[in-house]
């Protein structure tokens, strides 16, 4: 994921470079672009290859149901779901777990919400402070994004799965937590930093903290719904994710 979003950054810095002394473009019937729209349709049009790629993906054979989840689940002597088990469908995996779940998505997204807003706005916050070029920008936020992230994301899966063999249930909750709460003194010393050099040594950190929403709430996913309804359970995961980070992020 951060490999990807850092040489998003970067691509897009050298794109714009590039296209930066263009007047414009006419691209047929949908008019004329300005050199930044232009960046977004070349970076974003190799996506409709990469999306094309996804066809040669197979779906997997899925196995039993197993077990799994914050609700234990409770058969019926044939075999079958008895009623208010897991089996019973989200509405009810929600009415029982209700605190873990709410909890989990939230804390991801708020976390999310604050790693959206940091590497959306660090290449012009680098410019307006420090006066950084647009390009350089990109680019050094990019390779921040791309070391920090990754690292960011290794070590909460190794620490949570520590804590788990510990005995501490709720591992992937309190990574998160202590994610959270160290990531504040990085994002306020970023806003304060006296120069260049700093403000990236405060951005990677703040990226190292936040990244670790990326490991732990897919995790937790898998940990708190039972394997017949992580899909659905993914599903409002992410569109709680997606709306708060993304939606609320860079906004």
């Amino acid at each position: 994921v951060y490999l990807g979003m850092g040489g998003a950054l970067i691509l897009g810095g050298a794109v714009w470079r590039a296209l930066a002394h263009v007047d414009g473009l006419m691209i047929g019937p949908l008019g004329r672009f300005s050199p930044w729209q232009l960046v977004f349709v070349l970076v974003g049009a190799p996506g409709f290859v990469l999306a094309a790629l996804l066809l040669l993906v197979w779906e997997p054979r899925r196995g039993g149901r197993g077990a799994g989840g914050v609700v234990p689940e409770r058969r019926e002597a044939g075999g079958g779901s008895a009623p208010g088990s897991r089996g019973a469908g989200l509405l009810a995996i929600w009415r029982q777990g209700f605190p873990a779940l709410l909890g989990h998505h939230l804390a991801t997204g708020f976390l999310a919400m604050a790693l959206y807003g940091v590497v959306t706005w660090a290449p012009e916050y680098l410019r307006r402070t420090f006066g950084v070029e647009v390009s350089v920008g990109g680019y050094a936020v990019g390779v921040a994004v791309m070391l920090s992230g990754t690292c960011g994301v290794v070590i909460a899966g190794w620490l949570s799965d520590r804590l788990l063999r510990q005995g501490i249930a709720a591992a992937r909750l309190v990574v998160l937590a202590g994610a959270s709460v160290l990531s504040c003194p990085c994002l306020i010393l970023l806003s304060a930093a006296s120069g260049l050099t700093m403000a990236l040594a405060w951005l990677s950190g703040s990226v190292f903290f936040l990244s670790m929403l990326t490991c732990c709430g897919p995790l937790g996913i898998q940990e708190l719904y039972p394997p017949r309804l992580r899909g659905q359970g993914a599903a409002v995961f992410q569109f709680l994710v997606t709306l708060l980070g993304l939606g609320g992020g860079p906004a």
